[in-house]
């Protein structure tokens, strides 16, 4: 291991990391972790989907006249 902190499961990219680390036997996951690596970015792809989304009415569709 290069780096090992608890904070790294904060970031959205630690998921998919652990996925591959485990793809290529460098790591074993436990259940949660492997719940972890699949729901968390799925999760935030969600959220960032619902404000891009808000931003796209407000910005693009309203100032193109449609909604009014």
């Amino acid at each position: 291991k290069v780096w090992s902190s608890p904070l790294l499961y904060l970031i959205p990219n630690y998921g998919p990391l652990l996925l591959l680390g485990s793809a290529f036997y460098q790591i074993a996951l436990s259940p949660w972790q492997l719940a972890y690596a699949l729901l968390y970015p799925a999760a935030w792809v969600t959220v960032l989907y619902g404000i891009a989304r808000i931003a796209f009415d407000r910005y693009v569709v309203a100032r193109s006249g449609g909604l009014q």
